[in-house]
């Protein structure tokens, strides 16, 4: 029996656009912290110095909002700046461990693309949870979906998704993609399984065709088994884009089945880097 481990996240941050659109972050973000005791801030970027007092007015009026739906704590602030680099420096300054992120566009912040919201995670090591307008479930994030790409080692990344699932209790969908028509690296998946067997969480393995598109098999796959968040790791840009080159990137970001995504940058390849200190 193995003990669930005590997430200790203390501050999430949401970049928000005060666009409706954008409040979907909030509920996920809510759910965390009930699980976590974390403390949410609500960050609006503007451009001008004209429009940071009534921008920081309507955020106020989203904290009010929220208190229907969360009790914990929560707090506004409005800066002015850009995206890709303000976004990651106040997260960085405030301390924060996880940054949830709506996708759609952003009234005075840019229009945040996919090309653009991969920018921003790569300017930082806190993990991103990207979401699009679907609201988080109930079970919160207890279906996981992770692509594996056998031109890279995942042992370990892997850690990383090992915690992640004993954090939130989830079952872990492996999905396979095959570089060309030979037979699977038996050892290496079964070193991969191994990770997360050990740590008594189910896996199911999925593997892709080589033939086949692999983002839209990923998709179409963890839409299928009701995923709750896909996960990919994103080491030094380069992982992430061997397995979903710049003409995809958006095709998961922005997918059809609007699944969250998890994107994490380590900044060692041997620690992981979630800066959710956790008990075991």
């Amino acid at each position: 029996m193995h003990e669930k481990p005590s997430m200790q996240l203390k501050k999430i941050l949401i970049p928000c656009d005060l666009k409706e659109s954008s409040f979907t972050a909030l509920y996920h973000a809510a759910h965390l912290a009930k699980l976590s005791g974390a403390e949410i801030l609500l960050l609006h970027l503007e451009f001008t110095d004209n429009a940071l007092e009534s921008s920081k007015q309507a955020l106020d009026a989203w904290v009010e909002r929220m208190k229907a739906f969360h009790s914990g704590t929560v707090s506004a602030h409005v800066r002015k700046g850009g995206v890709v680099g303000e976004i990651p420096a106040f997260a960085k300054e405030q301390e924060c461990g996880l940054i949830i992120m709506p996708t759609h566009g952003m009234r005075g912040m840019q229009k945040l693309t996919g090309s653009l919201a991969l920018r921003v995670v790569s300017e930082s090591h806190i993990p991103f949870i990207i979401v699009q307008e679907r609201t988080i479930r109930e079970q919160g994030y207890k279906k996981l979906v992770i692509p594996v790409d056998y031109r890279h080692q995942l042992l370990d990344e892997s850690k990383a998704f090992v915690q992640l699932a004993q954090l939130f209790g989830s079952e872990v969908h492996l999905v396979i993609k095959k570089v060309n028509a030979e037979l699977t690296d038996a050892k290496m998946l079964g070193d991969i399984k191994q990770s997360f067997d050990s740590a008594g969480i189910s896996v199911t393995l999925h593997e892709v065709d080589h033939k086949l598109h692999f983002t839209k098999e990923l998709v179409r796959y963890a839409a299928a088994v009701e995923a709750d968040l896909i996960c990919a790791v994103n080491f030094s840009y380069e992982y992430l884009y061997t397995l979903f080159p710049r003409t995809e990137e958006e095709d998961l970001i922005y997918n059809d089945a609007q699944i969250p995504v998890l994107l994490i940058t380590p900044s060692n390849q041997d620690e992981i880097i979630y800066n959710i200190p956790m008990r075991f």
